[in-house]
């Protein structure tokens, strides 16, 4: 039998370190959220309700930067003798490392992919796409020059 184990390449485990943020979005979702969310998507046309509602008065637009992209696979684990394969893609969003990842292989256990997680990396902070808004409120409080959100009284 051939081992097919997959591991992260040396140039993502270099930046893994750095990442301020994950996030659990496929492709798709990673895809929304440069729609919704990136200074390139707005100079491309791309209109999202951050853009068009009168109400919102930060537009939340950041450079995603497309040549920081860079990504792999990890097998994390075997389920039925079946590995456990998660994605990742990492990129800076206004100068700070996000990583987007997802389960990709054949068979899951999401139990198993949160707690890969939270056992390889404790202190960085972890969302969905849904919760996308957080990793905004980081990026936003790290520009400011703060290591933490600020909290109101």
């Amino acid at each position: 039998m051939f081992d097919l184990s997959v591991e992260f390449n040396e140039k993502l485990l270099g930046i893994l370190p750095k990442v301020i943020y994950f996030v659990v979005a496929e492709h798709f979702a990673r895809n929304s959220i440069w729609q919704n969310h990136s200074t390139q998507a707005y100079d491309m046309g791309f209109r999202s309700d951050i853009d068009t509602n009168p109400n919102f008065t930060d537009t939340g637009r950041f450079d995603f930067d497309q040549s920081s992209f860079v990504s792999g696979m990890q097998e994390i684990g075997k389920l039925n003798k079946l590995p456990v394969v998660i994605a990742a893609v990492v990129e800076k969003i206004d100068g700070h490392w996000v990583c987007f990842h997802y389960a990709c292989s054949a068979v899951v256990d999401h139990h198993m992919v949160e707690d890969w997680m939270e056992s390889k990396f404790p202190d960085v902070e972890k969302t969905d796409a849904n919760n996308f808004g957080h990793v905004i409120g980081k990026i936003r409080d790290l520009n400011k020059g703060l290591d933490f959100p600020l909290e109101t009284v």
